[in-house]
């Protein structure tokens, strides 16, 4: 048994749903529950009980607009001036994989061109990270 009182918190992000905030606190509440009740619990066996969408958010948080992290693995190479065969190459997909979410990401975030993007990217923190690769 845990002697020691614990406080769990967890808010929403933005751009979350409250249905998956929501499933995100039940998960981590019945989790609790078996802590509480001498269990031992891994933090990965709660985040594969929840869906998809669900598991993301809680893994990795939510980013404006809907770009998913692929698309952020992108957009950051796109930022740091990469061209589309560069970024294929550092991500192992395809250049038309590529193009398809530069396009999407253009439709998400209301630009049209590289430059725009980069703004985007700056005036909303996602300028920077993990996706520096090249």
């Amino acid at each position: 048994m845990i002697s020691t009182p614990m406080l769990l918190v967890v808010a929403p992000v933005e751009g979350t749903t409250v249905d998956s905030v929501d499933a995100v606190r039940q998960a981590l509440a019945r989790a609790l529950l078996q802590v509480f009740n001498g269990d031992r619990v891994e933090l990965e066996s709660v985040i594969a009980g929840l869906t998809g969408d669900e598991r993301r958010q809680a893994l990795e948080g939510s980013h404006p607009d809907g770009i998913t992290p692929r698309q952020l693995e992108v957009l950051r190479l796109v930022v740091r001036g990469r061209t589309n065969q560069q970024i294929a190459s550092a991500l192992g997909i395809s250049q038309n994989t590529v193009a398809r979410h530069v396009a999407n990401i253009y439709e998400k975030t209301g630009v049209h061109n590289r430059a725009a993007l980069a703004s985007y990217a700056i005036n909303h923190d996602l300028a920077s990270g993990s996706g520096e690769a090249l």
